[in-house]
């Protein structure tokens, strides 16, 4: 439960950054959000005791995306967040 707070506080400070950098990077929020909502379907069907591995891995590549967006690098931000969306299919 705790894992669930710290990722739901990530992905609050990570929009924080995009409201003050949206209008100077290309951030692919499309794609982002789509990566968190199949997350969230993933969980819907309780991916995490079924699919522990896909759903950490798609946690972990939204993860990554947010960091790529922080350090400017959109393409890999773009990048991350598809295969996030990808493994979190994969987990539901």
């Amino acid at each position: 439960m705790a894992r669930t707070k710290q990722f739901a506080l990530l992905i609050v400070a990570a929009s924080a950054v995009f409201l003050f950098m949206g209008c100077r990077l290309n951030i692919p929020v499309r794609e982002m959000a789509d990566a968190k909502k199949g997350i969230a379907d993933a969980r819907g069907v309780k991916a995490e005791h079924y699919a522990p591995n896909e759903l950490t891995a798609a946690q972990n590549k939204l993860l990554e995306s947010h960091d790529k967006v922080a350090k400017k690098d959109v393409d890999g931000a773009k990048k991350d967040a598809l295969e996030s969306s990808a493994l979190s299919a994969a987990a539901y």
